[in-house]
C-alpha cells in the first residue's frame, strides 16, 4: 500500500478527480436511466410476506384478480357457459343431442340430488369436450414451451385445423392440455397481430357528464368519492345536539364560508342548466329543501321539528335496507313521504352519524354530521386544500373538526419535499460543528460532497446492481443515518491525523503543518529541493501512519453498522428489508470515499494550509483562525472535566446511568410499554391532522363508512377455498409483483368422496354459534347443497 499512500500524498488531485467522476458517472446513470422514485402511495411495502397469513393474503388477492372482469376465471361458471354457448354450438356437429343432454343435467342439478360413483364415471359425450375444457381453465395455467400463456378460447378458435397434433389428458373436474410448441408459436404470433391492430385503433371519446338538478335543488345524490367533511360542536356546546335551529344556522354560515374559498368555483361540479356550482350536500341544506325554503337562513323552528319527526318516522324502513338512494329506479317498499327525493335515505346514510335515532328509543341525538362539498376527492383539489387550510373552518357554535379530500397520499408526499429544509438544516449544523473542529472549511465542504457522493453510488449499486425497483420513502431516512456515520469517520481520520503530528513534532522528526490553525512556520531549516523532498517524504509517513490507524477503525465501525442494516433482509415487511439494503449499501459507499476521497482532501489542504501560513497571508490568517482557536480551549476545558469526573467518581456514573436504563426497561417492556397500532389505516400525520382525525375517530360514525368496516353489527366473513396453493412465489422487495396463481394438482372435486366430505363440512360450519345466515343470492355460498 505503499504506492497509494504516495499517491494520495503527491498527487491527491488525481484521486479527487478519478473519485469524483466515478461518482457523479453513478448518479447521472441511475438518475436518468432509472424511473425516478414515486412516493404517491407511502404505505406500499409496509405488509408481511413469506409468512403463514401473508401468504394466503397474497394467493387471495391473486385469486381476486383472477376471479376479475379481465382475469381468467368466474366466480358463476355459468357466466362463461352462458356467454360463449352459442358462439361454440355453431361449430360443434350434433348440437340438438348436446342441447338435450345438457338440460337433463340441469334437471338433474335442481333436484339437489349428489350423483354418484357411477353417474360420475360415466363417459362424457364427444362433441362436449369443448365447453368441458374452457371450464377447466378455471383450474390450471397453461403455458407453452417459452412460458406464455394460451388461452382456451384461442386455441379453439384460431387452432382448430390442428387438433389432431393436440395432447389431451381430461377427466371432470380436472384437465390438464398441452400444446405443441409449433401450435404455440402460431397462437402467440396471432394474438401480436391483435394487439398490434388494438394498439393502432383510436380510443372511443369521453361521455359528457349532464349533471342535471332531478329535484330542482340537488344535481344528485351524495356520493362517496364527493369531498367531505366532518363537522361537530366546538366548546361548552359538545354536550347539546346539533339538529337544532341555531346550529343548523351556524352550519349554514360555515357552508357559506367554505363555498366562497378560492378555487372551490375552479373544481366544483356544475349544473349544465345555469352553469352555476351544484349545491353541497348538507342536514340543513336538505332541511331546506323539505321545507321548501330557497336559503337555509329562512329555516325556523317548525321546520326543524318537521324533518326530526319525518326522519324518525321513517328511520325504521330505512334500518330495514328498505329506502335506497334513487328510489325512482329501484323498487323501495315505504311510504311516498319517506321516499320523497331520496332525503331521508341520504340524510340517513350520509349525513348523520349513526347514534342519530336509535332502534325502539325516542330521543335523538346528532352528535356529528356531514358536509358532502360537489368536488371529486382527486389531487386536483391541492389547492384547494391549501385555501381551505387558511380558512377558520368554524364559528361560535360548530367547526369543521375532520375531513376527506382525497388527498392523504399526495399531500404526504408533498410535505416530504417540502419537509427536506429540515434535513438540511441538520446538515448545516453537522457543516458548521465539522468546520469549528477541523478549522478547515475545505476539508468541511469535501466532506459534505463525500456523504452526497455515497448516497449516489448507493441508489446506483441498489438499482442497478441489485436491480431493484421498489425504493420506499424509508429509505430516506439513510440521509440521516449517512450523514452521521459520515461525520464520525471524518472525525475519527482527522484526530488520528492530527495526534500523528503531534507525535513527530515531540520526536523531532519533522514538522509539517496541520490542518488546525497552528502558528508554527512550514520551513524546517535548509532550502532547496532538499527541503521540499524532506516535507513530500514526511507527507507520505504522516498520510501512511493515519490511515493504518484510520482505516481499520472505520471499518470496523462501517462493517458493524452495514451488517447491523442488511440483517433486516430477514424481515418479512418489504419497506424494512429495501431501507436495510439501500442504508448499509450507503454505509459502505460512504467507507470507500472516506479512503479515498476524504485523504485525498486533507492531504491538498496541507499544502492550502502551507501557503497561507506564508507571508503576506500569515497575518490575515492568524486573524481568522484566532475564533477557531478560543473554541479549541473552551472545548479541551470541557473535555478535560469530563475526563476528570469519570475518573474521580465512577461508581455514581455507573449507578446513575444504570437506574436510568433499568427505568427506562419498565416504562418499554412493563407499564406503560410500546403499543402496537390498533388501527388499520397507516397513519401519515399527526393524530390531531384533519385526514388523520377522520380516519381514526369519525369514519366509523357514519353508515356509509362504516357498512364496509364495521364489525359489530355484521359478522367476519369467513372464506375457504380449495384448490389454490397458499403460495408467494413473487418478488418480496416489489410489493406489486405478487406472483401467479398456483392451482393444486391433487385437487379433484369429481371424486363422490370430496363432494360427501365437502357437503358435510357446510353442514358442520353451519352449525357453529359463529355462523350467521347471509341473505341474497350468494352462489359460492356453500354450492354444494345447491
Amino acid at each position: 500500500m505503499q504506492w497509494y499512500y504516495k499517491l494520495l500524498a503527491r498527487r491527491p488531485q488525481l484521486v479527487l478527480v478519478a473519485v469524483g467522476i466515478f461518482s457523479v458517472a453513478c448518479i447521472v446513470v441511475a438518475l436518468f436511466t432509472r424511473k425516478l422514485p414515486d412516493f404517491d402511495d407511502p404505505t406500499l411495502g409496509f405488509e408481511a410476506r413469506g409468512t403463514s397469513i401473508g401468504k394466503r393474503w397474497t394467493a387471495w388477492r391473486n385469486l381476486l384478480e383472477e376471479t376479475s372482469a379481465a382475469g381468467r376465471l368466474v366466480a358463476n361458471p355459468k357466466e362463461l357457459t352462458l356467454g360463449t354457448n352459442n358462439h361454440l354450438q355453431r361449430r360443434i356437429p350434433g348440437e340438438k343431442a348436446f342441447r338435450k343432454r345438457r338440460k337433463n343435467k340441469s334437471k338433474k342439478k335442481t333436484s339437489n340430488t349428489v350423483i354418484d360413483g357411477e353417474a360420475s364415471q360415466k363417459k362424457h359425450p364427444k362433441y362436449g369436450n369443448k365447453n368441458i375444457r374452457m371450464l377447466k381453465e378455471l383450474y390450471h395455467n397453461q403455458s407453452v414451451a417459452n412460458g406464455e400463456i394460451i388461452s382456451f378460447e384461442e386455441y379453439d378458435n384460431e387452432t382448430m385445423p390442428h387438433r389432431s397434433g393436440r395432447q389431451e389428458v381430461w377427466e371432470y373436474g380436472r384437465n390438464q392440455s398441452y400444446y405443441t410448441e409449433e401450435i404455440g408459436n402460431k397462437t402467440m404470433e396471432k394474438k401480436r397481430a391483435k394487439w398490434d391492430t388494438l394498439r393502432k385503433l383510436k380510443p372511443p371519446p369521453e361521455p359528457i357528464e349532464t349533471h342535471i338538478p332531478s329535484d330542482g335543488f340537488f344535481c344528485e345524490s351524495p356520493n362517496k368519492e364527493y369531498a367531505h367533511l366532518v363537522v361537530q360542536r366546538v366548546n361548552h356546546h359538545l354536550n347539546d345536539s346539533m339538529f337544532e335551529l341555531n346550529a343548523f344556522l351556524a352550519l349554514c354560515e360555515l357552508e357559506q364560508k367554505i363555498v366562497k374559498v378560492e378555487h372551490y368555483g375552479d373544481i366544483c361540479q356544475r349544473e349544465l342548466t345555469s352553469d352555476d356550482c351544484c349545491r353541497p350536500w348538507s342536514i340543513v341544506n336538505y332541511a331546506t329543501f323539505l321545507s321548501n325554503k330557497s336559503s337555509c337562513f329562512e329555516l325556523n323552528e317548525e321546520d326543524v321539528a318537521m324533518v326530526k319527526t319525518l326522519l324518525y318516522d321513517c328511520f325504521q324502513y330505512y334500518h330495514n335496507m328498505k329506502l335506497s338512494n334513487d328510489c325512482i329506479r329501484s323498487s323501495c317498499i315505504a311510504p311516498s313521504e319517506c321516499k320523497q327525493h331520496n332525503a331521508v335515505y341520504n340524510i340517513l346514510h350520509y349525513l348523520a352519524n349513526v347514534d342519530f335515532i336509535r332502534q325502539n328509543e325516542s330521543a335523538e341525538f346528532l352528535n356529528a354530521t356531514m358536509i358532502f362539498l360537489p368536488i371529486a376527492r382527486s389531487i386536483k383539489s391541492m389547492d384547494f386544500y391549501h385555501s381551505l387550510s387558511q380558512v377558520n373552518l368554524g364559528n361560535d357554535l360548530v367547526s369543521v373538526v375532520a375531513m376527506d379530500i382525497g388527498l392523504k397520499n399526495a399531500l404526504f408526499d408533498e410535505c416530504l419535499l417540502r419537509d427536506g429544509w429540515l434535513i438540511g438544516l441538520g446538515g448545516i449544523f453537522v457543516v458548521i460543528c465539522m468546520w469549528l473542529y477541523t478549522g478547515s472549511l475545505f476539508v468541511t465542504l469535501m466532506t459534505v460532497v463525500a456523504v452526497a457522493f455515497s448516497l449516489g453510488i448507493a441508489y446506483f449499486i441498489y438499482s442497478f446492481i441489485f436491480e431493484l425497483t421498489f425504493f420506499p420513502f424509508m429509505n430516506l431516512l439513510a440521509v440521516i443515518v449517512v450523514v452521521g456515520i459520515g461525520a464520525d469517520d471524518a472525525f475519527i481520520f482527522l484526530k488520528i491525523w492530527q495526534c500523528t503530528i503531534a507525535d513527530r513534532m515531540k520526536c523531532g522528526a519533522g514538522i509539517v503543518i496541520p490542518i488546525v490553525p497552528s502558528t508554527s512556520s512550514c520551513n524546517s531549516g535548509g532550502s532547496g529541493a532538499a527541503t521540499r523532498g524532506a516535507c513530500s517524504d514526511t507527507l507520505v509517513e504522516i498520510m501512511g501512519s493515519t490511515l493504518r490507524h484510520a482505516a481499520l477503525s472505520m471499518l470496523v465501525t462501517s462493517l458493524t453498522t452495514a451488517a447491523a442494516f442488511y440483517a433486516s433482509y430477514v424481515s418479512s415487511i418489504t419497506a424494512v428489508r429495501c431501507f436495510g439494503i439501500f442504508s448499509g449499501t450507503a454505509v459502505m459507499a460512504n467507507y470507500f470515499l472516506m479512503v479515498t476521497w476524504l485523504p485525498a482532501a486533507v492531504s491538498i489542504a496541507e499544502r492550502i494550509s502551507c501557503l497561507m501560513l506564508l507571508k503576506p497571508f500569515a497575518r490575515v490568517t492568524h486573524r481568522c483562525t484566532i475564533p477557531f482557536i478560543s473554541i479549541a480551549h473552551i472545548s479541551r476545558r470541557i473535555e478535560d472535566a469530563i475526563i476528570d469526573l469519570i475518573v474521580t467518581l465512577p461508581w455514581l456514573w455507573i449507578t446513575l446511568l444504570g437506574t436510568i436504563g433499568i427505568m427506562s426497561g419498565i416504562l418499554v417492556l412493563h407499564w406503560p410499554k410500546l403499543r402496537l397500532p390498533d388501527s388499520p389505516d397507516f397513519k401519515l400525520f399527526i393524530s390531531n391532522h384533519p385526514f388523520e382525525r377522520y380516519d381514526s375517530e369519525y369514519k366509523d360514525m357514519f353508515w356509509f363508512e362504516k357498512m364496509y368496516t364495521t364489525t359489530e353489527t355484521f359478522k367476519i366473513p369467513l372464506r375457504f377455498v380449495w384448490g389454490v396453493l397458499p403460495v408467494d412465489r413473487g418478488n418480496f422487495l416489489d410489493p406489486e409483483q405478487r406472483g401467479d396463481l398456483y392451482f393444486d394438482e391433487s385437487f379433484n372435486m369429481s371424486a363422490p368422496e370430496s363432494q360427501r366430505w365437502l357437503l358435510q363440512f357446510c353442514r358442520r360450519i353451519k352449525n357453529q354459534t359463529f355462523y350467521q345466515t347471509s341473505y341474497g343470492l350468494l352462489l359460492p355460498n356453500c354450492f354444494i347443497e345447491n
